[in-house]
């Protein structure tokens, strides 16, 4: 039972329902299939796994976009996971002056075509970040996809498939995004005060 069904905080406020995460991540399915058409029509490299897309969901809060987003995808795709966090673990806060920490998996990205994927752009360093490491260690392209880009004056980062845009300072919880730990299972999106 999804806990939906049972009552939510009453500071929960629906903001992306179910039905329209869906629709977003159809339409950037089809944006992303292009792309990946593009990528496979390349001049083969030494393996088929060079024309494929190299997929990764920036975890944990990532996960929950990235199976709905990649099944949109028309082709296939690779996937390898990462981490990063600069969140503080025990409240609704973000350390916006914390060094971003990185976790990735090891792997090659010579010459690979990656999108990392992720649930919420907000400084936008975790993404900046990670796409300049990988096209330092020889990528040939890397382009983002995030459910949510929140308008952040001076962000170094604007992904290039994006699912909504929230002008708003307001908490996100559900769909991957965690109240302190909770409702991550939610199935929609909600905004909640930050305090």
């Amino acid at each position: 039972m999804s806990p939906e069904k049972n009552a939510l905080p009453a500071h929960y406020q629906l903001t992306y329902s179910n039905a329209s995460i869906a629709e977003a991540c159809q339409r950037l399915g089809a944006e992303i299939s292009r792309w990946a058409t593009e990528v496979a029509q390349l001049p083969g490299g030494s393996k088929a796994a060079d024309v494929t897309l190299l997929t990764i969901p920036i975890l944990r809060g990532g996960l929950f976009f990235y199976a709905d987003l990649v099944r949109a995808i028309a082709s296939s795709v690779e996937l390898v996971t990462a981490t990063a966090s600069s969140y503080g673990l025990s409240a609704n806060t973000q350390n916006t002056n914390a060094e971003i920490k990185t976790y990735i998996d090891a792997f090659s990205v010579a010459g690979r075509h990656i999108l990392l994927v992720d649930d919420i752009c907000d400084s936008g360093k975790t993404l900046a970040n990670l796409k300049a490491d990988f096209l330092a260690r020889g990528a040939a392209a890397v382009r983002t996809a995030v459910l949510i880009r929140r308008i952040v004056p001076g962000s170094p980062h604007t992904p290039d498939y994006v699912g909504f845009v929230y002008p708003g300072p307001e908490w996100f919880v559900g769909y991957g995004m965690d109240d302190e730990g909770k409702y991550r299972n939610l199935g929609a999106v909600y905004t909640m005060s930050k305090s």
